[in-house]
């Protein structure tokens, strides 16, 4: 081969690397470069009072095509006037979406966690004024639940798909304790002096104990049934919720400590939820028919027996117990036909335009509080003076505040 063959030989296998190379970067670049870096973040679809048919005063609001527009449920939008002489002015308390409320011990603050990072601020009031008392992170927040002493929570997260919880155990301080991994429900005993959690494992359910710093765990119960909520209404008996659907019949069922024994409590009944009383003398309860719909909630002494029924269609979850003869509910002003509860409003499917109302068990009497705004409220708070009432707006993750005076 004479040099000129071999000069154009080296030319061509010059270029054949060059094109390959560039063949190679324009291939990484249009086809696989968008696989390792993260999508352009979306803003997420408003879901507001505002959405077309349903007017601001209007009977509910569903994110769920279904509830665009249409009937709602019979009954659902009773008419509740406001009671004579009640006046009340509302104030935002967190422009930001928030979670886990839950009042000080003077009952002149209100607490809460910034979703979107977990930061616990405390907003005074009737002065309006705002200070914040911890700045841990917490990433992926579900909840927060405050103990009746209001100087600790029990706090879960989502890591990934598992969700872990830890005792936050002082206002101001970062001080923490680490709970089992899997809590899939807990409460505070009525005193707050103790917590009590469920995890599942092995095809049942453990119930635990701890103290209030999450110290001297120990498991004082087993069951092969699944899917269970708790409550602790009393120093001796929890209570055992099974998932709630309007289209399964649920059970509630109490556990009794000292002997051991597992009974039934209310059940078989459809789209079962329910709410103890402060000091678990009684429990409010909704239910509805074997469709899930036809909504409606009874309150019921501390042996199971119904002692009231107020015509009202709500769940226990949108109501508050101010004492043991007063409770405060959101209802909503009408519920769409094609609605499943509770169902549909658990899974983030159904919005409500809500009311507050006040149900005082004496008296028999159901009366309004507030009728403005266009608000799905949840985790009412009330104070004890019940001057001020809180809640959050389910669409906005907003906290807001009632002045209440008569």
């Amino acid at each position: 081969m004479n040099d000129l063959s071999q000069k154009k030989l080296i030319i061509y296998i010059g270029l054949g690397i060059v094109l390959f190379g560039a063949g190679t970067l324009v291939t990484y670049f249009f086809l696989f470069r968008g696989i390792g870096a993260p999508a352009e973040p979306k803003e997420p679809e408003p879901v507001s009072e505002n959405i077309p048919g349903f007017p601001e005063a209007g009977p509910g609001i569903g994110k769920d095509p279904r509830f665009g527009g249409g009937n709602i449920q019979p009954g659902s939008d009773r008419e509740i006037p406001i009671a004579t002489g009640i006046r009340t002015r509302l104030f935002l308390v967190a422009e930001l979406a928030s979670l886990g409320t839950g009042l000080s011990r003077a009952e002149d603050k209100i607490y809460y966690f910034k979703k979107d990072g977990g930061e616990l601020d405390a907003f005074s009031f009737p002065a309006g004024t705002k200070e914040p008392l911890s700045t841990i992170t917490i990433v992926s927040m579900v909840n927060a639940f405050w103990s009746p002493t209001r100087d600790r929570a029990i706090v879960s997260y989502l890591d990934g798909v598992v969700t872990k919880s830890f005792l936050f155990k002082g206002i101001g301080t970062s001080s923490v304790a680490t709970l089992p991994v899997g809590i899939r429900s807990s409460a505070w005993s009525p005193t707050g002096s103790s917590l009590v959690y469920l995890t599942e494992k092995d095809g049942e359910t453990a119930l635990a104990t701890a103290d209030s710093s999450g110290k001297n765990q120990k498991t004082i119960f087993r069951t092969p049934i699944r899917e269970l909520a708790l409550s602790w209404p009393l120093s001796e008996k929890f209570a055992l919720q099974t998932n709630p659907s309007g289209v399964v019949p649920g059970y509630i069922f109490i556990f009794t400590r000292a002997s051991g024994e597992l009974t039934r409590f209310l059940g078989p009944t459809n789209g079962l939820t329910s709410l103890w009383s402060p000091k678990g003398e009684k429990l409010l309860t909704g239910s509805t028919n074997a469709a899930g719909k036809s909504l409606s909630l009874a309150i019921h002494d501390s042996s199971g027996k119904e002692i009231f029924r107020p015509d009202l269609q709500t769940l226990p979850e949108k109501c508050s117990w101010a004492r043991e003869e007063k409770v405060y509910c959101a209802v909503p002003r009408g519920i769409p036909q094609d609605a499943i509860l509770p169902d549909d409003y658990r899974r983030g499917e159904l919005n409500t335009n809500d009311r507050l109302v006040a149900i005082d068990l004496k008296t028999k009497i159901v009366s309004g509080v507030f009728n403005d705004g266009g608000y799905d409220m949840a985790d009412i708070v009330v104070t004890k003076d019940e001057k001020f009432i809180f809640f959050t707006d389910r669409i906005t993750g907003k906290v807001w505040g009632l002045e209440v005076t008569q």
